[in-house]
């Protein structure tokens, strides 16, 4: 029997605030545990919660670039369940009337439906340390939204296409630093198996907390596997909630599936209805920045760039700003993007932070792009901006780094190594390519890098063909 699968993704993102989600504590990651807490948001009784308006802002701007409708009246409720990180006993979250609903992401020309965004604050963190556990309340209250998608997704393909464009929208509003690495971005996954063409769902299980859209991939694919195996054999899947293992590549069941009626669900008598009027709906989205999928179309059609460039200089916002402000300055934004892609992109530590001005890397790229300097110099130029700044055109003056594009010059470059490598020459001439590479090589570095590259090329081949 065919069999197709039916996917639906939970996403929990931590919303980019200076402060909680209901009080003023710092919303910060790797301070030292219990730093960051108040009694409101370690739930000490009669304290007094205020709802961030700056989460709520930023909950509607995921709505917006989700292309959600945005609800006028939406509702805080209390989910009720105990664990010892949950020190209200309860989170506060939207069940019933959530913010934004009915909203779509466009993969390859497929839209994956959003179900609803919804405001929530998160719990603290349980630490184990031998036969003891330790509570970190630093994370308690901190601001979420959690996006629900719908379960159109088929596969885990899909699934990590999904996730990249989201986490792409949700960087350039500015909703999110989508840090995956400190917790910013949890992906919880629904997955069923179905016979191919059925309407019907079959049966569901849940993998939560997945920290990578390659692990999410991973998980997906094991899962649906499982299923139709189970299915073959003439068994039915458990409805439950399992964890994904990264190193045995396998899903491990964790508890049986809870239903939603067990949390209880009340609304929140502590938080009067939350109210969002169209005026302030458009003034944010007036204020919305240009979504990756537009910045796309702009590169390509008005820079000549690649699918490839774009999805490198589209992976984090610092990237795009970098490169949109050295194209205005470059005679070659094409060019300029090489650059930033191929070197630039190479010096990056683990904080991904571009340490070479724009104007800089513009600079750079029109003297190579007027035959001033080769790659090779650029490379070596991009490197030294990364280590201090300083003007460009009069660095390469004083330490005479110009491109040699005399013929003559370069055309004794030559001779000298082709009479200083006989055997490379009689291997060139035999029509192996690899001599080509290691005679050009010789003849660069003679030229102390500065040959123009194409000529040489050219010269090489008239001289010795």
């Amino acid at each position: 029997m065919k069999y197709e699968a039916v996917i639906g993704l939970e996403v929990h993102v931590k919303l980019k605030t200076n402060t909680k989600l209901f009080c003023s504590c710092r919303n910060e990651f790797g301070k030292k545990p219990n730093t960051l807490v108040c009694p409101v948001c370690t739930g000490m009784p009669g304290t007094l919660p205020r709802l961030n308006k700056e989460a709520v802002n930023l909950a509607i701007k995921a709505g917006l670039g989700l292309n959600c409708k945005i609800s006028k009246f939406s509702r805080f409720d209390r989910k009720n369940y105990y664990y010892p990180d949950l020190p209200k006993g309860y989170q506060t979250t939207q069940y019933e009337m959530p913010l934004c609903t009915d909203g779509y992401i466009d993969i390859g020309g497929r839209k994956i439906g959003i179900e609803r965004i919804h405001l929530e604050e998160d719990a603290g963190k349980l630490i184990h340390e031998g036969d003891k556990t330790y509570v970190d309340f630093n994370r308690s209250g901190v601001p979420l939204v959690e996006i629900v998608s719908r379960p159109d997704i088929g596969s885990g393909e899909e699934a990590a296409l999904y996730l990249k464009k989201l986490r792409g929208i949700l960087l350039f509003t500015g909703v999110s630093d989508c840090k995956i690495n400190e917790g910013s971005m949890r992906v919880d996954v629904n997955v069923s198996v179905r016979p191919k063409g059925s309407s019907l769902f079959g049966a569901k299980t849940e993998i939560k907390n997945i920290n990578s859209f390659q692990f999410t991939q991973e998980a997906i694919e094991y899962e649906i596997k499982r299923h139709m195996e189970l299915y073959e054999e003439g068994n039915t899947p458990q409805s439950e909630t399992r964890r994904y293992d990264e190193k045995s590549k396998k899903t491990y069941a964790m508890r049986t599936k809870e239903d939603s009626s067990l949390y209880m669900y009340l609304p929140d008598t502590e938080f009067v209805p939350l109210y969002i009027s169209e005026e302030e709906v458009d003034e944010l989205r007036k204020k919305m920045p240009l979504l990756p999928e537009e910045r796309e179309k702009i590169y390509v059609n008005d820079y000549g760039l690649t699918d490839f460039d774009c999805e490198n200089i589209l992976q984090e916002v610092h990237f795009a700003t970098c490169f949109e402000e050295a194209a205005k300055l470059s005679k070659d934004a094409k060019n300029t993007a090489n650059l930033l892609i191929s070197h630039v992109f190479s010096l990056l530590d683990s904080d991904k932070v571009v340490r070479i001005k724009p104007s800089r890397l513009a600079e750079v790229s029109n003297l190579m792009t007027d035959e001033v300097i080769n790659s090779s110099t650029a490379k070596k130029l991009l490197e030294k901006l990364w280590e201090e700044d300083f003007d460009v055109e009069t660095y390469v003056k004083e330490n005479e780094l110009f491109q040699i594009n005399d013929k003559d010059v370069l055309s004794k470059f030559i001779e000298e190594a082709a009479e200083e490598n006989k055997k490379i020459v009689d291997d060139y001439k035999k029509g192996k390519k690899k001599a080509l590479k290691a005679l050009t090589g010789i003849v660069m570095a003679k030229a102390k890098g500065r040959a123009n590259p194409k000529l040489l090329n050219t010269l090489i081949n008239e001289m010795l063909g």
